[in-house]
């Protein structure tokens, strides 16, 4: 079963380039494992300097992840990810008078 220790095979080494709201992060080596979906809180994309492509899943304790995007499971965990997000938005957006 997963320890919390496992986390750290995850773990990014962080290329900080200041940036705006993509991440801040490149990923330089991907986790192996696939990241229980229960620990998963907030996905982002690496940026287009990156010299790696990588999804950087944030988890509920806050620890960042790389992963492929080509994975089918990544995949999977961004499309849930943001339909959830999309939900979050249209329950807190205030009717507009005559909507």
């Amino acid at each position: 079963g997963w320890k919390q220790r496992d986390i750290s095979k995850f773990l990014p080494l962080p290329g900080f380039l200041g940036a705006g709201d993509v991440a801040k992060f490149c990923c330089f080596q991907y986790g192996q494992k696939i990241l229980p979906w229960r620990w998963v809180s907030t996905y982002e994309f690496t940026q287009n300097s990156c010299s790696q492509q990588a999804v950087i899943f944030t988890t509920k304790r806050g620890q960042k992840v790389c992963a492929k995007p080509n994975k089918t499971w990544v995949q999977r965990y961004v499309s849930l990810l943001r339909a959830q997000q999309q939900e979050r938005l249209l329950n807190f957006q205030p009717q507009m008078p005559g909507s």
